[in-house]
């Protein structure tokens, strides 16, 4: 039983540190994104 309950805080642990990854990454991709779209208007402007 105690075996069981570590490992699935173990999971827990590795899903919830995914899923934060994953958030950063979007997070910067979405950053880049919107410095490209600044860097685009300030040339056309």
């Amino acid at each position: 039983m105690q075996h069981n309950f570590t490992s699935h805080i173990v999971k827990m642990k590795r899903s919830i540190a995914r899923r934060a990854a994953l958030a950063r990454d979007n997070f910067t991709s979405h950053i880049v994104k919107m410095k490209l779209l600044e860097n685009k208007t300030f040339i056309v402007a």
